[in-house]
């Protein structure tokens, strides 16, 4: 096995980080004493015995390779001087180039695990630009202790990754979802409805990963043998499925977008319920609107208005409607 050193994880207490640890020490990419996480709060409930310390500084100091795995959102407070090092972000959104800015770093890695990392079955898709050409090499073994890789060929990749495969158990939970549902309708007790839903998604998994059979083989095979399951899979066609599915990895995909390249809208809304207020204004404390409400909470760290372009107006009806009591033009994002 490839040694790769000594390896630090910026956000190693977050879900993602935690998966990411524990898959490295359990596939035995990196043992525990080569392995430095930092937190911000406080370590995860079962903590690796790994080194763990609150100084990104420190643990960037100590590492070989550094993983950056912070929320986007919170990118901008880590402050670390990475040059010569190898740099990997699994951050959602964050471009090679802002890393490089913000790091110092020449050798800079975007990859995409999901939940699945710690158990040894997720899917991450990678892309290197380093002025080293071992560095490809190094991802890759790093991340196959998450499961399955592959180089992407452009960074835009990554960025349509974070809608399909970075969902992890998300999407196949929702049709699992679906299929309960229509089975408690018809009179199913919802424990055994559940169950049956459940056991459908893993046993799925479990035959196309012993088959190494394509999705589109598989189904293929089905309508083929033309059978009670053919009938559904072109009900199910018919009814547009692969329509909506288009439908929702393209949200997702805008929803990256949105949440990553308008960063002041983004802020907006995860504080939607509390702090009301008409996305295209700023947001000062104790602004009145044009509808008569005072803004009384603090202000948000940015003043910045938004810019009223075509892909805003888009992201915008991502947005619950404006709450402003009056609708007579207060705020023309509006629904």
């Amino acid at each position: 096995m490839v040694d790769l050193g000594r390896i630090g994880i910026v956000g190693g207490a977050g879900w993602l980080g935690t998966a990411i640890a524990k898959a490295l020490v359990r596939s035995g990419t990196v043992s525990a004493d080569r392995l430095i996480c930092s937190f911000r709060r406080s370590k995860p409930v079962e903590p690796l015995d790994c080194h763990w310390t609150q100084d990104n500084r420190e643990l960037v100091d100590n590492s070989d390779i550094v993983i950056l795995s912070v929320r986007p959102q919170d990118w901008s407070t880590v402050d670390i001087d990475a040059a010569g090092k190898l740099v990997i972000s699994v951050m959602a959104g964050v471009t090679v180039e802002n890393i490089r800015e913000r790091t110092g770093s020449t050798r800079v890695a975007r990859a995409l695990p999901n939940a699945a990392a710690e158990i040894g079955f997720a899917y991450t898709p990678f892309f290197v630009a380093s002025s080293e050409t071992g560095d490809a090499e190094t991802v890759g073994a790093l991340f196959r202790g998450c499961g399955e890789v592959d180089l992407a060929s452009r960074e835009a990749d990554i960025d349509y990754f974070t809608a399909m495969s970075g969902s992890g158990a998300a999407f196949p939970a929702l049709l699992a979802e679906a299929m309960m549902n229509d089975a408690v309708a018809r009179g199913i007790t919802l424990a055994v409805a559940r169950r049956a839903a459940q056991q459908v998604i893993i046993g799925a998994g479990r035959l196309q990963e012993r088959d190494s059979a394509s999705p589109d083989d598989t189904v293929k095979s089905f309508v083929d043998y033309r059978g009670t399951t053919a009938a559904g899979i072109l009900a199910m066609r018919r009814a547009g499925f692969a329509n909506v599915v288009e439908a929702g990895l393209d949200a997702a995909f805008r929803r990256r977008r949105f949440q990553f390249n308008n960063p002041v809208i983004e802020r907006r809304a995860s504080h939607w319920n509390t702090r009301r207020f008409c996305p295209a204004r700023p947001i000062a404390a104790g602004s009145i609107w044009p509808c008569g409400r005072r803004r009384r909470s603090r202000p948000a760290p940015s003043r910045k208005t938004i810019p009223m372009t075509r892909a805003t107006r888009q992201d915008l009806r991502l947005l619950p409607a404006c709450r402003c009591v009056r609708r007579d033009g207060c705020c023309r994002w509006s629904a």
